[in-house]
């Protein structure tokens, strides 16, 4: 990036430093909200919310969230304990994990109230796919994705996925959310939101391997991933 480049992103978004990562241990990207790859911007949905905006939320999930943090461990009924950390909940609040969910439709609002809910959701959340990680680190010995079913806070029927990595140092840690649409959740959707929060019913099995999107951006970022490959 030239010295031109570089004032006019300033002047453009204002400047807050690179990968920065706030006091409830949120990450950022460039100037506080993307990070740009020749000329496209990976952050290009997350980028378009107010930083602001984006900082309320992430305060709102730390609050929420802080008693399982000093427990240091949620369940799942499939792989059991799983730990969760500070660091944890800066990886649900992140711009990037925040694009993906705007990227297939959904609104911050809805993905914050997912990541919110991230206990209720992984409790029960059906393991689909477990893959090595993509750069190969040698302390990595898998990622994990569950999905499970729910309401959004706006009435959409939706699917979370949550990654879990696996190494050997932590053993199984909350690594991820990110929220999907489905073409169809039942009558009688795992998670609700509001009131029904910790009411668990039955849903129907799903038999997708790979998560659907809710538009050709969606498709182009799970093909990026190499999630249709």
């Amino acid at each position: 990036m030239t010295i031109q480049e570089m004032f006019s992103s300033v002047k453009r978004y204002g400047y807050v430093a690179d990968n920065k990562i706030d006091e409830n241990g949120m990450e950022h990207g460039n100037n506080g909200q993307f990070v740009q790859k020749g000329k496209q911007t990976e952050f290009e949905y997350a980028s378009k919310v107010p930083y602001e905006t984006r900082t309320k939320y992430r305060n709102n999930l730390a609050d929420k969230l802080k008693d399982y943090v000093t427990k240091g461990v949620i369940e799942n009924s499939t792989i059991g304990t799983t730990k969760i950390s500070k660091h944890t909940i800066g990886k649900l609040g992140s711009d990037k994990a925040l694009n993906k969910s705007m990227a297939n439709g959904f609104t911050p609002e809805e993905h914050f109230d997912a990541a919110e809910r991230v206990v209720d959701l992984y409790k029960n959340a059906e393991l689909k796919l477990t893959h090595p990680d993509k750069d190969n680190d040698p302390n990595i010995i898998s990622i994990k994705r569950f999905n499970q079913i729910f309401i959004t806070c706006n009435h959409q029927k939706a699917r979370a996925w949550i990654t879990v990595k696996e190494s050997k140092q932590h053993g199984h840690r909350l690594y991820s959310i990110e929220v999907m649409e489905i073409e169809k959740a039942g009558e009688h959707p795992a998670i609700k939101s509001g009131a029904e929060l910790n009411q668990s019913v039955a849903t129907d099995n799903i038999a997708h391997e790979a998560p659907e999107v809710k538009s050709i951006a969606g498709l182009w970022n799970m093909i990026k991933q190499n999630k249709y490959l």
